[in-house]
């Protein structure tokens, strides 16, 4: 199937092929990170008759966030993923993974984290963007964020070593949607494909089991090229309680122009 481009799409950079998501199993505010609600806490089992996540390989671009002591990952905090920009720095997320009332400082992403194995490492937060409306309220319509990111002793961005999802704003609310996360319960990361649909004129909602504490931030992926395994993100697990009190269904912002204008102060900021 060709690479569809919906209105309003950022194009900025699209890293050279990756493994194709056949492979992978798959049909504002500047501060440092702290813990959300959904991030830690726990959901209730799925009800029957919805799709179940099931276990990936996961994909390059998508990983896990961890806390850290004394520079080793720790606790399994989140989930983000590599978001196209110039810089090739960018990971987008939930705002309640990297920001609340006290800054957790020393997160960092691994990209494709699975059972114990970092094959592209580990990669430092630097800086955290979220919106006024997040950080002064914590307004669930604002509930994402964007961070840099870097690796100790190198100058290579993320965005050249794992690839990046380009950001959509503006999308249909009814859309098929793969997301790619990691619960808090397990050592590696689940995938499931559903349509999204309209839970409010500024949430998206998304019905598929497994999605449990730790999967927040996890990209919401349409139009995915399975040449690259790249594709497009429309939203991120989020918003409506924290992206969901149901481990079954799962809410992320409809990502707007506020969105946009987010975006475009992280990558102004990292330049």
């Amino acid at each position: 199937m060709p690479f569809l481009s919906p209105p309003r799409i950022r194009r900025i950079a699209t890293i050279g092929a990756l493994a194709a998501l056949a492979c992978a199993g798959l049909g504002a505010t500047s501060s440092s990170a702290a813990s959300g609600v959904r991030a830690n806490g726990s959901r209730s089992a799925p009800a029957s008759g919805r799709p179940m996540g099931r276990p990936t390989a996961g994909a390059p671009q998508i990983g896990a966030l961890f806390r850290t002591a004394n520079g080793t990952p720790t606790s399994h905090q989140c989930s983000a993923g590599v978001i196209s920009s110039p810089n090739g720095d960018l990971l987008v997320t939930a705002a309640h993974c990297v920001y609340d009332a006290e800054p957790e400082p020393g997160l960092v992403f691994v990209p494709q984290y699975d059972s114990g194995a970092m094959p592209y490492g580990t990669w430092n937060v630097s800086a955290v963007y979220v919106a006024k409306q997040w950080s002064a309220n914590r307004n669930p319509d604002y509930d994402v964020a964007f961070a840099v990111v870097h690796r100790t002793g190198s100058d290579t961005p993320i965005q050249d070593v794992v690839g990046a999802d380009d950001l959509a704003v503006d999308q249909s609310y009814t859309q098929s949607t793969t997301v790619i996360g990691y619960p808090s319960s397990s050592n590696a990361p689940i995938v499931c494909t559903n349509t999204t649909t309209q839970f409010s004129a500024t949430q998206l909602r998304f019905d598929c089991g497994g999605y449990s504490s730790g999967t927040s931030g996890s990209p919401f992926l349409t139009h995915v090229d399975p040449q690259t395994g790249l594709g497009i993100v429309d939203g991120v697990i989020g918003g409506y309680q924290a992206g969901g009190n149901a481990s079954d269904v799962s809410y992320s912002v409809h990502f707007d122009d506020s969105t946009e204008a987010l975006y475009q102060q992280a990558v102004k900021a990292s330049q």
